[in-house]
């Protein structure tokens, strides 16, 4: 078996002009937008290509056209380069991981992602929210300044031994920020109004999983997984819907789950997606690993250059 890992990128990750340059390249990567603007209702190209920042950062939206890329990357990318030894994602990017393994049908795959993003809008258009980036501290110091701030905030996503993502209501996501920096950290916001992976998104939560009860999902992946909400392997797919329920309102343990996976033996990791966020995460925690995006033509190229 190989040491290659994909990886599908996560909530944040668009960009104008995202998947243009693959679009213009590769069929299959042209059928796969043809399908996403089939299934969610409108012109993934055109919203993709000449949409602004602020039309593609909606939730719905954004999530849709990282999921679409995410999933065209990978119809190019299965033929034309070896199959991996393990699959994972970063938050959203785990359902284009669920897809790509086999768990979901890819017609299953663009079904439930338009039941998460719409649902994840639905609720939080109700809630002031806020997240921001902490980077130069490690995860105990920015749980203590959550803990001790007294709102509602907590450390959610874990990127990288110098990077942890806070979330909750503005001001106490505000207040935690502040006190990071008075200790030396930097904290960067981030452009989202919605306290993602907390239990604010309950109601999704419980929304996503009555909905996903009703597909008829493959049990078995193709490879293994590595999950978020553990920062492990996952084995057991028989209640996927919880899990995905779950995954909503828990932190991403991405830190254990690269950790993981280096353990399973795993040693270059390739980001299928509009960014290069985790690209950087795994070079950042993983020291002496490979790891590449691919997001264009140029991109696949060196990656197999790197292979």
């Amino acid at each position: 078996m190989n040491n290659i890992a994909f990886l599908f990128s996560g909530t944040g990750s668009q960009s104008v002009g995202m998947g243009k340059e693959m679009y213009a390249q590769y069929p299959e990567f042209r059928r796969i937008y043809e399908c996403a603007s089939d299934m969610f209702g409108f012109d993934v190209p055109k919203m993709s290509f000449e949409g602004t920042m602020e039309e593609i950062s909606g939730t719905a939206i954004s999530h849709r056209l990282i999921y679409a890329m995410s999933m065209g990357v990978y119809e190019v990318v299965k033929t034309r380069l070896p199959q991996p030894a393990a699959f994972a994602g970063h938050s959203l990017g785990e359902m284009a991981a669920l897809t790509a393994c086999g768990v979901f049908s890819l017609e299953q795959g663009f079904t439930a992602l338009k039941w998460r993003s719409q649902y994840m809008e639905e609720t939080g258009r109700s809630l002031n929210g806020a997240m921001y980036a902490i980077l130069g501290c490690d995860a105990a110091a920015v749980e203590a300044a959550c803990a001790k701030t007294g709102g509602f905030v907590l450390a959610v996503n874990y990127n990288s031994p110098a990077q942890t993502v806070i979330s909750g209501d503005a001001s106490a996501a505000a207040a935690a920020a502040e006190l990071l920096q008075a200790q030396g950290a930097k904290a960067i916001q981030l452009g989202v109004k919605v306290p993602f992976h907390t239990e604010k998104l309950k109601d999704a939560a419980d929304r996503m999983r009555e909905s996903l009860l009703t597909l008829d999902y493959n049990h078995t992946p193709s490879a293994r997984f590595f999950c978020n909400v553990t920062g492990s392997e996952s084995t057991d797919f028989s209640n996927l819907p919880d899990y995905l329920a779950k995954q909503m309102v828990s932190p991403v343990r991405f830190v254990d789950e690269l950790n993981a996976m280096q353990a399973a033996g795993i040693s270059t990791y390739l980001e299928l997606g509009p960014s290069k966020v985790l690209t950087g995460l795994v070079k950042k925690t993983i020291k002496g690993c490979t790891a590449a995006n691919i997001d264009s033509p140029k991109a696949l190229e060196k990656a197999f250059e790197l292979l």
